[in-house]
């Protein structure tokens, strides 16, 4: 016989999957920026902030304590620096996204009751 899964795993899970495509395409962008015009104060807190976004997630694929605060944190932090990259370049759509991909992790994570 099966067993059930709760929905709060699949969302605990859903939050890992979406944080880690997000964060990879984050570092993805900061690494061509890094090799195409070197690493600088932007290129650096790029780095860090997606960096931190992997942590969450793989604190949500783990099920440690906290792993909700530690990736809407990070995530929030990404956002803002996304935010602030358009402030430069002008891709209005990259800050839609952003804050649209804030709102499915915070959504997804409030899903993911303690179980």
């Amino acid at each position: 016989m099966a067993t059930p899964i709760s929905i709060a795993n699949i969302a605990r899970i859903a939050v890992g999957v979406v944080a880690t495509i997000w964060a990879l395409m984050g570092l993805g962008d900061a690494l061509a920026a890094a090799t195409a015009h070197g690493v600088d104060v932007f290129v650096a807190a790029a780095l860090a902030v997606n960096t931190a976004l992997i942590g969450g997630a793989v604190m949500a694929f783990a099920n440690i304590t906290n792993w909700r605060i530690v990736t809407v944190v990070a995530m929030s932090a990404v956002t803002v620096d996304r935010v602030l990259y358009v402030l430069g370049t002008g891709d209005y759509l990259l800050a839609i996204s952003s804050v649209v991909m804030l709102a499915a992790v915070i959504g997804i994570a409030a899903v993911a009751r303690k179980t």
